[in-house]
């Protein structure tokens, strides 16, 4: 692998050559799908955020932008979780590091944590159960609370940190704030709507 390729994030030479490339990806969407979490919370937990999109016009708009996010959020996680195949995910990498023990109990936790995102995504997301659709007080699925999907992060990055350990490398931080995130968004929000104030007191 070049010079470039070692500094990816979540690259370790000194991990095993038949997990090493899987490890990486793994960390790349887990630090991804952390990103998008954090990016929901911030605009989307606050009331305040929602009268402002209000006050903009933008309630439509956000509420697209939320959907799209939640069903994103839904088929990531069940893409960690999914150990068919030949799939790259979680689940199979812990297949592949039996010889690390500390796994098999993080991952029990991690399928339990998961278990009403992956019933979201059989039944709303990943298709359209009917009963669920269209008799939602017979057939109500399992409520999703932040503290859950919070707790999924938390222990996928606890299983991709074990792995790092148990073969000598540093942990990684899984959360990555880029330039233009979801604060400066809303700082301009805010700002256009001062603006707006502005020209319709003036």
């Amino acid at each position: 692998m070049d010079a470039t390729n070692s500094q990816a994030f979540g690259y370790s030479k000194n991990l095993p050559e038949n997990i090493r490339a899987i490890v990486a990806r793994l960390c790349k969407n887990v630090a991804a799908l952390q990103y998008k979490w954090d990016f929901y919370l911030t605009l989307f937990s606050s009331k305040q955020n929602f009268d402002l999109w209000g006050e903009l016009g933008l309630g439509s708009s956000f509420h697209v932008i939320e959907e799209s996010l939640r069903f994103d959020i839904t088929m990531a996680i069940f893409r960690l979780n999914d150990g068919d195949g030949r799939n790259l995910s979680i689940a199979n990498l812990v297949k592949k590091c039996r010889n690390v023990s500390e796994l098999n109990a993080l991952f029990a936790q991690f399928q339990k944590a998961c278990k009403p995102i992956i019933e979201h995504r059989h039944t709303l997301v990943g298709h359209e159960d009917t009963d669920t659709a269209l008799k939602p007080r017979e057939h109500p699925i399992l409520r999703v609370h932040e503290k859950q999907i919070t707790m999924i992060l938390i222990l996928a990055a606890k299983i991709l940190n074990t792995i790092f350990k148990h073969y000598g490398s540093d942990a990684l931080d899984f959360h990555i704030v880029p330039q233009g995130g979801a604060d400066e968004l809303l700082y301009w929000l805010n700002d256009g709507k001062l603006r707006h104030l502005d020209k319709f007191s003036a």
